[in-house]
């Protein structure tokens, strides 16, 4: 949120660099009223290269701004309510202009998107492999575990150094980094969320989740992902068994 914030301040200031190049008295606000010179700005946006949501984004940032100067007047300022309502109304149109190639280009780009998402073949493979070989790297863990204490003496002491060894082993180990790919790349296949709630999600989530956890399984609120402004929380219902693999991930971990 701080960086989108980031984002849309530094828009607005490249606008108002824009308006006010050549001319004086800044602190009057008096240079926004420049019809002519708004047309240009948004001309050139149009051919400076960017992507039209991005342009999009620069008239719609603006907008906000100007409809923010109508109820917050600067200090010293000699705009005009009528004046700034009247480039608010030019701004606000401009941004409406960007709608069709808006849609064209959200079509172009969810056409590239889908032609590389993985084929239903593929999909039901993972569905039905990932299962497995999870559960095979967590039977191959406990052999280990299990090999490793009958090789060692039965001394306090040497089960404490038994503790620490086999707990760099199992940091060492490719068995979790596999785990944790097969896990995500199932779950993706079942609910269709980005990486980025996987990678997001917290400990203390999967603890309050438990709380209300039922015979059929658990429901995780993953609070910080992509989209998260616009969408709030990611939802991932799990199984009993697929929380098994998750807390036995976080126990390797």
């Amino acid at each position: 949120m701080k960086e989108g914030a980031v984002s849309r301040i530094s828009r607005v200031k490249s606008f108002l660099h824009y308006m006010s190049k050549g001319k004086g008295r800044l602190h009057e606000w008096a240079f926004l009223y420049d019809v002519a010179r708004i047309k240009e700005w948004v001309q050139d946006l149009r051919t400076s290269g960017k992507q039209i949501t991005t342009v999009r984004y620069y008239i719609h940032h603006v907008a906000q701004f100007l409809d923010y100067m109508l109820t917050t007047r600067p200090p010293h300022t000699r705009l005009t309510v009528e004046q700034n309502r009247e480039i608010l109304r030019y701004v606000e149109k401009a941004r409406k202009e960007t709608k069709r190639e808006i849609v064209l280009h959200q079509n172009r780009v969810k056409r590239r998107k889908m032609e590389k998402l993985p084929g239903p073949e593929a999909i039901t493979t993972c569905l039905r492999l990932a299962p497995v070989r999870i559960n095979e790297l967590l039977v191959m863990s406990s052999n280990h575990f299990v090999s490793t204490v009958l090789k060692c003496t039965r001394s306090l002491k040497a089960l404490c150094c038994l503790s620490d060894e086999l707990e760099k082993y199992e940091r060492r180990t490719p068995a979790r980094y596999l785990m944790y790919g097969y896990m995500t790349a199932y779950w993706a296949c079942l609910t269709g969320h980005r990486r980025s709630v996987f990678i997001n999600m917290k400990e203390k989530e999967l603890v309050a989740s438990e709380k209300e956890m039922t015979n059929e399984g658990v429901l995780i609120r993953l609070s910080e992902h992509k989209t998260s402004v616009q969408f709030g929380e990611a939802s991932l219902a799990l199984t009993a068994e697929e929380l098994h693999w998750l807390k036995r991930l976080l126990a390797l971990k």
